[in-house]
C-alpha cells in the first residue's frame, strides 16, 4: 500500500472513485451547450462549425467513457503498476487529463 494514503484508504478505492467522476464528467459534457448557455453563440455559427462542435461533444463523452470503464475494470493493476500495459494507460489518461486542463 502506498504510504502516502491514510491506512483505510486503498489506491484502488481512488482510482474507482477517478473512474466514477470520469463517467459523470462524460454524463454532463453531453449537455455542455446547454449548461454553458452557448446555444444562441452556436446558433450564429456556421453549420460546419455547429456540426463539429455537437461532433466533438460526443466523442468526448464517448472517450471519457471508455477512460472510465478502463479505469474501473483495470483499478487493481494501475494501482500496482502490474503490467507496462497498466502503466502506458495510466499515463495516457493523465495526459490526456493534463492537456485538456491547461
Amino acid at each position: 500500500m502506498n504510504s502516502l494514503l491514510p491506512n483505510h484508504i486503498s489506491l484502488d478505492l481512488l482510482l474507482r472513485a477517478a473512474a466514477l467522476a470520469q463517467l459523470a464528467v462524460a454524463f454532463l459534457n453531453l449537455f455542455l451547450i446547454r449548461i454553458m448557455k452557448w446555444k444562441p453563440d452556436l446558433d450564429r455559427a456556421p453549420l460546419l462549425i455547429r456540426e463539429v462542435f455537437r461532433i466533438h461533444v460526443v466523442f468526448i463523452s464517448i472517450t471519457l467513457s471508455i477512460f472510465a470503464a478502463l479505469t474501473w475494470r483495470f483499478a487493481h493493476e494501475i494501482a500496482r503498476a502490474g503490467s507496462p500495459l497498466a502503466i502506458w494507460l495510466a499515463v495516457a489518461i493523465g495526459l490526456f487529463w493534463f492537456v485538456r486542463s491547461i
